[in-house]
Parts: C-alpha cells; sequence; structure tokens
C-alpha cells in the first residue's frame, strides 16, 4: 500500500512538471487540438496564439486538427500558457508533440 501511494505521489508531480515544462525558443510544435470544426474555429485558435508574445507563428489545419505554432528566437513559453491560450478560445490541446518535418 506505502509504495502504491508513494508511486501516485511520483506520478503527481512528474504529471506538474509536464504541465509547466517550456518549449523551448525558436522551436516548431504541433499541437492536437480537439472542438475545431470550422475556419472560424480556425481563427479563434490561432489569434489567440499570437497573443503569446513569443509566438512567431500559427499554421492550423481544422481537417486535422492540428495547430503547428513557431516560437521566437531566443524566447519560450510553458504548455500551460499555450494550452491556457487555446482554452480561452474554447478549445482543448490534447497532445503537443515537435512538429514533423517536410
Amino acid at each position: 500500500m506505502k509504495s502504491a501511494k508513494t508511486l501516485f505521489s511520483v506520478l503527481a508531480v512528474a504529471a506538474a512538471l509536464a504541465c509547466t515544462a517550456a518549449l523551448a525558443a525558436g522551436s516548431v510544435r504541433q499541437l492536437l487540438v480537439e472542438g475545431m470544426t470550422c475556419s472560424s474555429c480556425a481563427r479563434s485558435v490561432k489569434a489567440a496564439l499570437l497573443k503569446l508574445p513569443e509566438v512567431r507563428a500559427v499554421e492550423v489545419d481544422v481537417e486535422k486538427g492540428t495547430v503547428t505554432l513557431e516560437l521566437q528566437p531566443e524566447k519560450s513559453v510553458s504548455e500551460k500558457q499555450v494550452r491556457d491560450a487555446v482554452k480561452a478560445a474554447g478549445y482543448k490541446v490534447t497532445r503537443i508533440t515537435p512538429a514533423k518535418s517536410s
């Protein structure tokens, strides 16, 4: 029982750290966003993310439910800030990963 509580505590701390992880300066990330269904959704998400001063560019693909986010050189932003910006627009980020090279 004690080991289960310890494991739970470790997992809780790891989850908290993952939510506050910083996205590296100049990096490109792909977000998986729930709830986008039209071009108006895309505009809302893009506008919300562009309000973050660390964001250089945003591309939204409504059909795939993805957002490609490029950060300014020399600046980083926390995953929480990105998730909160998308949430404020009315949507939910379900995953953040490095963008795939084309």
